[in-house]
Formats: C-alpha cells, sequence, structure tokens
C-alpha cells in the first residue's frame, strides 16, 4: 500500500483519483433508487461482534448503525478493501448534535477499535481529518478519543462537584401514587396494637 496521503490542498482529480485507490478493489453494482432504512434491518456479526443494520453487494458494504453523532447516524464497512468509515462518530468525545448520545459514540468507538485489534479491518477513514489510518495507529487513535472522553466526564465532576450543590444532577425521588397500607399488612401500627391486645 502506498503512503497514508495528506490533504493540504485543493481537490485536484489527482486527489480524487488517490482516496478512490483506497476502495480497490471496486466491484459498482446495479443503481438503486431505495435508502437502507427502506430496507429489513439485519444483524450483522463482523469478527467477535455483533452490529445492525444493512449489507450490500453480498455482505461486502456493510452499513452499521452507530447512533451516536446523531439520531439516525451510520458507519461503513468495506469488507474485501478492508476500510472503515467513521463518518463522524470520530469527531471528538463529546457530540455537539442536539440528539448526540455520547455513550453511543464511546461504544462505537471502542466496538471500532477491536475491529481493527481482531483484523477486521485494515484502514479507517472519518468525515473530518481526511487522515487515513491503519492499523495500531487506529486502536491508539480511538484509546485517545476514549480518553479525552473520560478526561471531559472527569472536569465536568470537577467543575460541578466543588462544594456546590447541583440538585439539577440529583433525580427527584417519590412515588407518584402512594399505596396506603392495609392493617394488618405490614404496617408496623398495626401490628404493634395487635400484639398489645
Amino acid at each position: 500500500m502506498s503512503p497514508t496521503p495528506s490533504y493540504t490542498g485543493p481537490a485536484t482529480p489527482a486527489l480524487a483519483g488517490e482516496v478512490l485507490s483506497l476502495f480497490h478493489p471496486m466491484r459498482p453494482f446495479g443503481a438503486t433508487t431505495l435508502t437502507y432504512e427502506e430496507r429489513a434491518l439485519e444483524r450483522i456479526r463482523i469478527g467477535s461482534l455483533r452490529f445492525t443494520g444493512w449489507t450490500f453487494a453480498g455482505g461486502s458494504v456493510r452499513v452499521l448503525r452507530s447512533q451516536g453523532h446523531c439520531a439516525g447516524h451510520v458507519i461503513v464497512h468495506l469488507r474485501d478493501c478492508g476500510v472503515l468509515h467513521l463518518s463522524d462518530e470520530g469527531n471528538g468525545p463529546c457530540g455537539a448534535m442536539a440528539d448526540a448520545d455520547q455513550l453511543k459514540i464511546q461504544t462505537v468507538l471502542g466496538a471500532v477499535a477491536r475491529l481493527f485489534e481482531e483484523g477486521e479491518a485494515a484502514l479507517l477513514t472519518d468525515g473530518h481529518t481526511f487522515a487515513v489510518r491503519r492499523g495500531a495507529e487506529v486502536v491508539s487513535y480511538l484509546d485517545g478519543l476514549l480518553e479525552q472522553a473520560t478526561a471531559l466526564q472527569e472536569a465536568a465532576l470537577g467543575l460541578t462537584s466543588r462544594g456546590v450543590d447541583a440538585p439539577w444532577s440529583r433525580p427527584t425521588l417519590r412515588n407518584p401514587a402512594p399505596v396506603p397500607s392495609r392493617p394488618g399488612h405490614g404496617d408496623r401500627r398495626s401490628r404493634d396494637a395487635s400484639a398489645g391486645s
């Protein structure tokens, strides 16, 4: 394989050729007019991991539901050429979208790291850095994002737990419809009264 391309200038035909070379072998198949969400959801196993999503071209294209960056978000695994496209899940440890789910972001980052550790993917691309990462570099990169998430959580706790009462962070516990106890059924006063007679 060629060295990791770096993209610093404007898009050119040569750049397009370099990017497309990452996805070889390419076997184009028929045009489609359906979105993948219109297809039945599939269970997809890659190595030791289980995902849900959709497969195309005999399973060589796997669209995996991740939904951390935002609702409906997906990542794509191209089995034959070993590319895993992380889309926007790797933007950082904390999703900025209104419907972002930090737990899902962190879960998918860990799952993708596992795919690389198991040799189920060889190249990682994403939607923002324009970097192509390989092998151990991928695992280190993803571990770094997970470490950032942990550090961010620790910093947030530090800001909210410095002797400052934070009632918004504590759930209010109350029974919305308390059931009064019946005499003789767990009511201590009833038991005490009946014991004294």
